[in-house]
């Protein structure tokens, strides 16, 4: 294959350069071999831009944070060598122009690659960019450099490049192989798109949950750069896509970034066309959910351009119009598209400054829906109070603390429901959106964003004809809803004292009567109890789990609370319960008798040991990487409890008596029927039997498909393979229909209602172009699977539900009678007895919090199961529908999962001696 584009391309900006660009090395003899020959490791990346930075007075590197695998993140700051040397001078300019101010700095431009390890070319491409703005002497370069400090991230994403360049080098030979089917262009499990818990950084801007991202956004509050562009690649048999945008597009963000989206596009495409290359705009790009890198900077006022590759895969590929493309293009491509970007916004710099500068300083301190405060209630729930107020004042986010009450008449929480007359307590946390990140804070912490009545009859459309949608991401996202904090919205201010919002001052956890004779009591509901919980679990100290509620002392104890006798742990165990609190947050309460106020008292077989958790986390296909990575991330950084990582076509040899829970992720739609197939029958008969000896089956979404089976035959399947009977009484939906009204009743019953409708409604677009509903009534109580097909193509793909928990039980402890849970999937649950329904989703009244909910999905899902629990001899399944620790921001549903694990095993499996 030729590489010799890139090569005359580089060349001709070598060329360009004076002698200056002598002192530098050709990048080519900065990486040892040809750049675009083969995609640059991160080390070999980092090298070349520091002996370009050495050489080079225009160039800074700074290292601005560190991967979890210990790699650097790295930037390049690009300037005049005035400027340049001095860059405290340089910040301060720029914090001046972020604050509205009119200063003599020049335009900053941001430019990062490979946020996904696999999207390779940007970073190979920003090596050359940087060579040519070190060394080209030219007036046009020198003119740029006077106008822009341009800031150049090679590699967001050091990790996952490894990973990939792992298999890369792995299947290397002689022979180029150009067939898109061969094991080299395919990745395996897990791919390299995530960092190193598997997360998918570019989904992670405002929910801060890796640190890769967190040290990037410090980045962009630093610098509040006037424009962004992100490099990406995607499918190989596409060409080039770029901003602007297609619909819907967030409300909060500022109208004139069309106009520079656009402005930029139309050089880019101007570059593109000279050279014969095809591109294109909008089309499946939209950037309403503000959680990702060409989305969350529009907040600050950035104009955040993306620019997507078709992907060689880092080789080269034959494409189905017989065309090849290969790793220099890929690399030419993102090059020229990076050049273009820089020309356009150093051509229209002082319009876009003065745009910025408006879009700062026109802020009107309210958002779409009319809010002007968001008020928190700490004292109701402090940890995820505390655990909101960090990720905001994180990303420049001014909060408040009040010193005094105050009221707000009208203040709505996002349930739906209004404060009233109440007062909210000193201490209570104030986000004004009148502050210079309130348009960023308007976005993130929206209750419900408005998608708008055009967008919504195009979506409906799509939905109707294929089953489709037009939606690239999550509808709905609210971090104050995911934090689970109480949070409510206001369109008034309040000119109530306040200080700002120190972290830390936030209470460390206490031990109160140390020198208790009898034991330690744990809250359920005590802030960082989980933390505690697992801890006390690390140190293999004895807990026993309450199962109903008591009081003692003057205090409530819901269940779930936690005792921690005398007798059976350690002499010291004061002092280590002391650490414990110091480092979760939690308290512990010292009791001299086993004697309660009222409930069972502590001796009782009420009190259940709890066995250490020994997890065990199947990986692997058909399994998602990112569920299993969110998983990974909480159990190893949060709970800090180690976890083996099975690989699921394993389980059949492995020795499951070293585990006291089995967690298996999310899948793909639909691929849970096929996991005991996949395990076959000896993998399927072992988890069974190690299941009813105690064992606790903790499945999330399609990977309940282990409970529920294959559901359309009951018994053996075909040809004596793997049963594919249900096991227990939770069932998918859709293997129901036909016993829907015994499942609604029992429901009723348990929700305290009459009677639930079980029809076949449906929607149909007007000619008018709006929204009408035609009921298409069936026989009561019966629905057809045609209806519930239809009704499956209407399936939440992100939107935020409203799960009614069961306070008496001990998976909800500590989690409240209600959490939100993002739902993104067409299955739906349903659960009777002896299934025990700890979660079910609201009515369809109150279903809907956040987020895209078409009245078919609301009516299919109302009342469903979300969270179930059953016994399976000693043994117990727990079945969530999904991703109860959603991208690691969900923490009202993480809480009930962390139950599941730390108070399952044993207080829902037999606990025999020896256990």
């Amino acid at each position: 294959m030729s590489r010799a584009p890139l090569v005359v391309f580089v060349l001709v900006l070598v060329l360009a350069s004076t002698a200056a660009a002598a002192t530098i090395p050709a990048p080519s003899e900065l990486l040892g071999f040809e750049l675009g020959s083969r995609p640059a490791s991160s080390a070999e990346l980092r090298a070349a831009f520091e002996t370009i930075a050495a050489a080079s007075p225009r160039v800074a590197l700074r290292q601005y944070g560190e991967s979890y695998e210990g790699r650097p993140l790295m930037m390049a700051v690009v300037g005049d060598p005035s400027r340049v040397a001095s860059l405290e001078a340089l910040l301060a300019g720029r914090r001046a122009v972020a604050a509205g101010e009119k200063a003599d700095t020049p335009l900053a431009l941001w430019i990062g690659a490979c946020v996904h390890g696999d999207e390779t070319s940007g970073s190979d491409a920003s090596l050359a960019l940087l060579h040519h703005l070190a060394s080209d002497a030219s007036a046009d370069t020198r003119d740029l450099l006077e106008r822009c400090v341009i800031l150049i991230d090679p590699v967001q994403n050091p990790d996952g490049r490894a990973r990939f360049l792992s298999g890369w080098h792995r299947w290397n030979g002689a022979v180029p192989i150009i067939d898109d089917q061969d094991m080299g262009h395919r990745e395996g499990w897990p791919s390299a798109r995530g960092n190193h818990y598997l997360l998918d950084l570019n989904r992670d801007w405002f929910t801060l949950s890796q640190r890769e991202t967190r040290a990037r956004v410090r980045v962009f509050l630093d610098w509040h750069p006037e424009l962004s562009f992100d490099l990406h690649e995607m499918g190989s048999f596409d060409s080039y896509l770029f901003s602007p945008p297609r619909a819907p597009y967030n409300p909060h963000m500022p109208t004139t970034a069309h106009r520079w989206w656009q402005a930029v596009a139309d050089e880019i495409a101007a570059n593109f066309g000279r050279r014969g290359w095809s591109c294109y705009t909008g089309d499946w790009n939209e950037e309403f959910n503000p959680n990702r890198g060409a989305a969350w900077p529009l907040h600050l006022g950035t104009v955040a351009f993306l620019g997507e590759q078709a992907s060689s895969n880092g080789r080269a590929i034959l494409r189905p119009d017989g065309s090849l493309l290969d790793y220099p293009r890929a690399v030419e491509q993102q090059l020229t598209a990076a050049m273009g970007f820089i020309r356009a916004a150093a051509r229209d710099g002082d319009a876009i400054r003065a745009d910025f500068l408006a879009a700062r300083k026109g802020w009107s301190g309210e958002d779409a829906a009319g809010t002007r405060l968001y008020v928190v209630d700490a004292s109701a729930r402090p940890a995820a109070a505390a655990r909101l107020a960090d990720l905001l004042t994180e990303q420049g986010i001014e909060v408040g603390v009040s010193r005094e009450k105050i009221r707000l008449d009208g203040a709505r929480s996002y349930w739906g429901e209004t404060r009233g007359r109440r007062d909210f307590p000193a201490g209570s946390l104030l986000i004004d959106l009148a502050q210079p990140e309130g348009r960023l804070a308007a976005a993130i912490l929206d209750f419900d964003p408005i998608l708008g009545d055009s967008f919504l009859t195009r979506e409906r459309r799509k939905r109707e004809s294929d089953g489709g949608g037009l939606l690239y991401e999550s509808s709905a996202w609210s971090l104050a809803m995911a934090c689970g904090a109480e949070v409510y919205a206001s369109d008034r201010r309040v000119r109530a004292a306040r200080d700002p919002y120190d972290p830390s001052l936030n209470g460390e956890g206490r031990i109160e009567n140390g020198d208790a004779s009898y034991g330690f009591l744990l809250a359920a509901d005590e802030p960082g109890a989980e933390l505690a919980l697992a801890a006390c679990h690390r140190l293999a100290l004895l807990c026993r789990g309450g199962e109903g509620a008591f009081s003692v002392g003057g205090r409530e104890y819901g269940p779930g609370s936690v005792l921690l006798p005398c007798e059976g742990n350690p002499a010291d165990l004061p002092a280590l319960l002391t650490r414990i609190a110091r480092e979760s947050g939690a308290g512990f309460h010292g009791i001299d008798h086993a004697l309660v106020d009222r409930g069972e008292d502590f001796g009782s077989r009420h009190f259940r040991v709890l066995k250490r958790p020994r997890i065990a986390l199947l990986g692997g296909p058909p399994f998602y990487q990112t569920t299993f990575g969110a998983l990974w991330h909480y159990l190893d950084r949060e709970l800090l409890l180690p976890v083996t990582r099975l690989r699921f076509t394993g389980l059949a040899r492995a020795d499951l008596d070293r585990y006291t829970v089995i967690v298996a992720p999310d899948a793909g739609p639909g691929r849970g029927a096929g996991l005991r197939a996949s395990l076959g029958e000896e993998g399927w008969r072992r988890l069974q039997d190690w299941l009813r000896r105690g064992g606790t089956l903790v499945t999330l979404g399609e990977g309940g498909g282990l409970v529920l089976g294959g559901g359309d035959v009951e018994g053996p399947a075909q040809g004596g393979g793997v049963s594919t009977a249900p096991l227990g009484s939770i069932r998918a939906r859709r293997h129901v229909l036909a016993e829907l009204a015994d499942y609604r009743t029992e429901s009723a019953r348990e929700i305290g209602l009459e009677s639930l409708a079980v029809d076949g409604s449906a929607l149909r677009e007007g000619e008018d172009g709006g929204i009408r509903r035609i009921a298409e009534q069936s026989s009561p109580g019966e629905i057809t699977a045609e209806q519930d097909a239809w009704q499956r193509r209407f399936s939440p793909m992100g939107a935020i539900l409203r799960a009614d928990l069961d306070a008496a039980h001990w998976l909800s402890a500590g989690a409240g009678e209600r959490v939100p849970v993002l739902v993104r999937s067409d299955m739906a649950l349903m659960a009777r007895r002896p299934a025990e329904s700890v979660g079910r989703f609201a009515p369809e009244e109150s279903l809907r919090l956040s987020g895209l909910l078409w009245p078919e999905a609301r009516e299919r899902w109302a009342n469903s199961a979300y969270l179930s629990r059953e016994a399976v001899g000693e043994g117990q399944v727990i079945v969530f529908l999904g991703n109860p620790v959603y991208r690691r921001v969900f923490h009202g549903s993480s809480r009930l999962f962390a139950n599941a694990l730390l108070l399952g095993p044993g207080m829902g499996t037999r606990t025999r001696p020896g256990d």
